[in-house]
Order: C-alpha cells, then structure tokens, then sequence
C-alpha cells in the first residue's frame, strides 16, 4: 500500500509537471503560432496588396491595349482608304498612260506616214521635171544642132556660091583685075566666116544658158524636198521628245505612289 501510495504520488506529480509543462509548451506554440500566423497574414496582405497594384497595372496596361488596338483599327481603316485611292490613282495613271502612249505612238505613225509619202511625193515630181527638163534640153540640143548644121549647111552653101561666083567672074576679067578680085574673094569669105562664127557663139551661149536654167530647176526642187525632209523630221523628233517627256512624268508619278505606298 505504501508503494502504490508513493507510486500514485509520484505518478500525481508527473502529471502535474507534465500537465504544467503541456501549459507552458501549449502556451509557447500559441505564441509562435501566432506570430507565424501575424506575419503570414502580413505578408498575404502586402502580397494581396502587391497583386492588387499588378492588376490595376494590368488593367491599365490591357486598357491602353485596347486603345491602340483602336487606334491601329482606325488607322488601318484610313491606310485602307488611302491605299483604295492609290489603287484608283494607279489605275487612272496608267490608264491615261495606256492613252497616251496610244496616241503618241498614232501621231509618230501618221508623221512618219505623212513623212514618207510627202518625200515620195516630192522625189516623183522632182524626178518628173527632170526627166521633163532633160527631155527638154535634149530636144533643145537636137534644136540647137540641126539649126547649126542648117545654118552652117547654108553659110557654106552661100559661100560656095560666092566663090563660084567670084571665080567664074574672075575668069571673065581680064589679069588686071586679079588684085580687085583677090580682096574681093578675102572680104566675102571673111565675111563669112566671122557671120559662122558669131552664130556659132550665140548657139553655144544658148545652149550654156538652157543647161544653167536647168541645174536651176534641178536644184531649186532638190532644195525644196531637202527643207521639207528636214522639216517633217523635226516634226518627227519632236513628237518622240514629248513621247519621251511623257512616258518620263508617269514614270515620275508612279515612283511616287510607290513611296508613299511603302
């Protein structure tokens, strides 16, 4: 009985200290859990706080998004119009192209037409009045000779006739009249000759002056057909010059849409 009194007493007493010391451990792990609790709290608040301030950031941000997304909708919106009114000028620009050069190319042919058949023209009149001058200095020439050798035929004839005559009347007088007869035969044939010779130089002057009349013609036509070749070329010329300038401004204008395109 003792034993187990003492037993129980010890056993009363370890309870009690473990009971004490169960307070005392209970009462320090509610303090640490508290201040583990406290400061936990503490940081989930700063943390709730933090992420508070990240979504207002979010949200902030998400809203100037939104606002340029709406700003790039609208300016996608006018880059749109604006590449639709390029398109337009870009059609329109190289339909007027189209046109022009159309027409540039109608006025080179109907120049280089007009030119072609001008100088032909002129080539088969100018060579028509030269077959015509030609035919007419050759028949001149044929003019010309027949009547020198008319006239020559008819001088020598008449002289001729003048020395037979002076002979058979030299041969009617007597020798004392052979002197008078002489000079009278030189005078006569002379004579003669200086009227051949004169005909002789007014025919060739003739023929000089018809030949001359002729280059004349001939050069003033071949003056003529040269200015207007020149000047249809010139013509020519300055239509591919404003073809060229032309073909220079839409080229110009095109680079320029480009750009403004890109």
């Amino acid at each position: 009985r003792a034993s187990v009194a003492a037993l129980h007493q010890v056993l009363t007493e370890e309870h009690a200290a473990l009971r004490d010391s169960l307070h005392a451990n209970w009462s320090v792990t509610q303090d640490v859990w508290r201040s583990a609790a406290e400061a936990e709290w503490m940081r989930l608040g700063a943390a709730l706080e933090n992420a508070t301030g990240q979504v207002d950031a979010v949200r902030s941000h998400v809203t100037s998004l939104v606002s340029q997304s709406q700003l790039l909708d609208e300016s996608v919106r006018t880059l749109g119009a604006q590449v639709a009114d390029h398109n337009v000028s870009i059609d329109s620009l190289a339909q007027r192209l189209v046109d022009e050069t159309s027409t540039l190319r109608n006025l080179a042919h109907n120049s280089v037409t007009g030119l072609h058949e001008e100088v032909m023209t002129e080539f088969a009149v100018s060579r028509q009045e030269q077959r015509e001058a030609h035919a007419q200095l050759h028949t001149a020439d044929a003019t010309i000779y027949t009547a020198i050798n008319n006239i020559s035929t008819a001088l020598s004839d008449a002289l001729l006739s003048n020395i037979t005559e002076l002979a058979s009347a030299s041969r009617a007088y007597t020798d004392s009249s052979s002197d008078i007869l002489r000079n009278e035969l030189h005078r006569h044939v002379n004579s003669s000759a200086e009227r051949l010779a004169l005909v002789t130089t007014n025919i060739l002057n003739l023929q000089a002056q018809a030949r001359f009349e002729l280059d004349n013609v001939t050069q003033t036509h071949w003056n003529t057909t040269t200015a207007a070749i020149a000047e249809l070329t010139a013509n020519t010329s300055n239509v591919v010059a404003r073809s060229n300038s032309i073909l220079a401004r839409a080229i110009g204008e095109v680079n320029s849409t480009v750009l403004i395109l890109a």
